[in-house]
């Protein structure tokens, strides 16, 4: 569980570079990881909670960011 957590900080710190895509398997992998830490009482939980975080801000930022860019083409669009 301590290579997931691993894993999920790097594809939760890499989805703040390419634009949140990576920030939510970064997240998913963190709940993942932080319930087998939890279960095992392996080591990777602050990681895995690292990554949790980081991840959940990048996907909100992303989805922020998309309805932002959906307000705006609609704002743009002139009725005929």
């Amino acid at each position: 569980s301590d290579a997931i957590a691993i894993a999920a900080l790097v594809s939760a710190l890499a989805g703040l570079v390419f634009c949140g895509l990576p920030s939510v398997a970064g997240l998913i992998l963190g709940v993942i990881a932080m319930r087998q830490t939890k279960r095992t009482g392996q080591d990777g939980y602050g990681l895995a909670l690292a990554a949790t975080i980081v991840g959940a801000l990048a996907t909100v930022v992303m989805a922020l960011g998309v309805l932002l860019w959906i307000g705006l083409m609609a704002s743009s669009m002139t009725i005929v």
